[in-house]
């Protein structure tokens, strides 16, 4: 799948990644380690999507 390429693509390249399945996962990761970049998809499954989760993160 197209994540999971990019995934390994930025780990080989050294970053740190976090990844997660379903936007609830999304959010809770990233209020327990702040994120320097948000990589996400727009339809993500769970209550709230890509958009959202940018959102909520941006305040």
């Amino acid at each position: 799948m197209a994540h999971e390429f990019i995934v390994e693509a930025l780990r080989e390249a050294g970053y740190h990644v976090i990844h997660a399945s379903t936007g609830d996962e999304a959010l809770a990761r990233c209020k327990l380690r702040v994120a320097d970049v948000l990589v996400t998809d727009v339809r993500l499954p769970g209550q709230l999507d890509g958009w959202q989760i940018a959102d909520i993160l941006s305040m």
